[in-house]
């Protein structure tokens, strides 16, 4: 719900607007058949998703059409209930998906959600030792994209973790993904994006050993992140999306390219933009800044701004929030802004005040 004096989503205020202000985010960019969702913040799972339904029919879609949820959450105990709410709300067809817990959320939320929607048939891909991949399914496949849940590093088939140092986790995460990709007739080269979410931002050297076996160049757009927990206890969950089509890298002009992933990753009609990160103290000129290298690696591609459809923000200090707006309303000024996911986690890799990652898509 939108008004002239503040940005409003499932009733928590996201940052205080004049009247007439440039909106901070969209609740919903619809592009084709596909549908990306604001973060919808609550007390609870249920509400949070009974938020998610008005962007969806105003955009001719409901509930049943969503194919991946990001899901965090504040406290500990607070999976459970997601679980069971989740597994209530998609009794026949449940999404792919993945819960992080973090340190805090905007406007006090315990609970905020978001997601993609996409009209017409949809296949769950389910490896057969996958079978209580619950409450999400293992892989939603739609019209040529592949959304993948997060996958840790507990064997499908026990729950037991590995043994050993994070190169051990990630291998074991890795070929969980691996089975989802297969069983849809894919393969890593197929991989478009990739989030890593590590609990010990420590690790996050290490953690490129053993991805760099998996993947091979043009690597897909990559995101590090973190959280206090996650599913299981493990110390790493990896998300992605992968496309049948293949891909190619976007690399601007000047701009140091990377071994591990690539800064642009274009396939289809959709560019994924590897994070963008910065331990500025002075978050706002952080983010203004790494909205500029966004710019020019969707210009690159041949997009524009007004291109990007998604955004995830990951803060180290949620008071930190109103300075992300302001350089938020700073660069989409006079552009329809995108659908945005803002969560705090205290410990980012690097030492980062700020990571985001982006997603442009047309037509």
């Amino acid at each position: 719900m939108r008004n002239a004096g503040f940005c409003l989503i499932a009733g928590f205020v996201l940052g205080s607007l004049t009247a007439g202000a440039q909106p901070v985010e969209s609740r919903a960019v619809k592009i084709g058949g596909t549908v990306y969702l604001s973060g919808a913040g609550a007390r609870q799972t249920g509400q949070a998703l009974r938020e998610l339904r008005a962007p969806l029919r105003a955009n001719g879609l409901s509930l049943a059409d969503i194919v991946s949820l990001d899901v965090w959450v504040t406290g500990t105990g607070a999976a459970a209930e997601v679980t069971k709410a989740v597994r209530s709300a998609f009794k026949r067809q449940p999404p792919a998906g993945t819960i992080s817990e973090v340190s805090a959320l905007p406007g006090g939320a315990a609970v905020q959600i978001a997601g993609v929607a996409v009209k017409g048939g949809k296949r769950v891909i389910r490896p057969k030792h996958m079978e209580n991949h619950q409450p999400f399914s293992p892989g939603i496949f739609v019209d040529g994209a592949l959304y993948l849940s997060g996958q840790t590093s507990a064997d499908p088939a026990t729950g037991r973790l590995p043994v050993g140092d994070i190169r051990k986790h990630v291998t074991q995460s890795l070929e969980n993904a691996g089975s989802v990709l297969r069983e849809a007739g894919l393969d890593f080269s197929n991989v478009t994006q990739a989030n890593v979410i590590l609990t010990n931002p420590a690790d996050f050297g290490p953690m490129s050993e053993p991805y760099r076996v998996f993947t091979q160049p043009p690597r897909p757009a990559r995101v590090p992140l973190g959280a206090i927990r996650l599913p299981f206890d493990s110390p790493v969950e990896i998300t992605m999306r992968a496309r049948r089509e293949k891909g190619r890298p976007i690399l601007p002009g000047g701009m140091e390219p990377s071994d591990n992933y690539s800064r642009g990753f274009l396939s289809g009609n959709e560019l994924y933009v590897a994070g963008i990160g910065s331990a500025k103290d002075h978050v706002e000129e952080g983010v203004a800044e790494g909205l500029d290298r966004v710019r020019k690696i969707v210009e690159a591609a041949g997009f524009s701004m007004r291109d990007v459809v998604e955004a995830r923000v990951y803060l180290s200090d949620i008071g930190n929030l109103e300075g992300v707006n302001r350089a938020f309303r700073a660069h989409f000024a006079g552009d329809r802004p995108p659908a945005r996911a803002v969560v705090a986690v205290a410990q980012l890799p690097a030492k980062l005040t700020v990571m985001m990652s982006f997603t442009a898509a047309r037509p």
